[in-house]
């Protein structure tokens, strides 16, 4: 945020900043419950709306505030809708953190959200599945490591195609809208 001539500038950013990371919040807490209304219980783990918040987030405003978003949404969500389960929030959590710092990092590499997105979610879902098979054999006994790895890769296309089609443009369009509402701003200056 170096491009800011003063304080007043950097203090307007830092609001736009939260406000736009309280409506991702908003967002990441709606977005499920309607999922889970049209299509069900299963409907979160098959189109995973809770990482589109998340993803943007990491991708808009970077690695930290997608680290913050991946770890307070899932949180919320488990204590205002009971979505995630307890049993899966530990792994959502990790997840989705994953994913905000991932999204931020290759967004400031590249500079460009569709190649940041997927490397993301490659990088993203490696990890996860690593943790997964660390971390499947406690909280799911009967299951073995390989299987919760495989079932939550496959169950969760539908979702990785939703996030490929409307991440990037909604990041796009963000970061136009805020780019040209700080440039009008300079103008006036």
């Amino acid at each position: 945020m170096s491009f800011y001539k003063n304080k007043t500038d950097a203090r307007a950013s830092k609001t736009l900043r939260l406000c736009f990371l309280a409506m991702l919040l908003s967002l990441g807490l709606v977005l499920p419950t309607f999922f889970h209304f049209a299509g069900g219980p299963a409907a979160g783990k098959i189109f995973l709306p809770l990482h589109i918040p998340v993803l943007i987030a990491g991708l808009v405003l970077g690695a930290a505030d997608g680290l913050f978003l991946g770890l307070l949404l899932p949180v919320l969500s488990a204590l205002i809708s009971g979505m995630p389960s307890p049993v899966i929030l530990p792994f959502m959590m990790i997840e989705l953190s994953f994913y905000g710092i991932f999204c931020g990092i290759f967004k400031s590499l590249t500079k460009k959200n569709g190649v940041s997105l997927i490397l993301a979610l490659i990088c993203g879902r490696l990890l996860y599945a690593f943790v997964l098979l660390l971390l499947a054999r406690i909280a799911l006994e009967n299951v073995p490591a390989a299987i919760a790895v495989a079932g939550s890769a496959l169950s969760g296309l539908a979702g990785i195609v939703i996030q490929l089609i409307f991440v990037p443009p909604l990041c796009g369009a963000a970061q136009r809208y805020t780019f040209a509402r700080h440039k009008k701003q300079f103008e006036k200056a």
